[in-house]
């Protein structure tokens, strides 16, 4: 007899980690800018480029995992 695996997440939960992880991965390049003495624009370069880096990780993860 087998059982299917159930999560104990629902998906507003999922979703809720998925927006923090893609957060996380978009402000350690902000702080990198702000830790480096780098300009206003370089700060917010590294927050943009920070946060489509954590959208493409986290879309390469959900395609890991499916």
């Amino acid at each position: 007899m087998s059982r299917r695996r159930r999560s104990g997440f629902d998906a507003d939960s999922i979703r809720q980690l998925k927006i923090a992880f893609i957060l996380l991965v978009g402000f350690s390049g902000t702080m990198m800018g702000i830790y480096g003495g780098g300009p206003l624009e370089l700060i917010i370069l590294t927050t943009v480029v920070g946060i489509v880096a954590g959208v493409v990780l986290l879309w390469y993860f959900s395609w890991l995992t499916n």
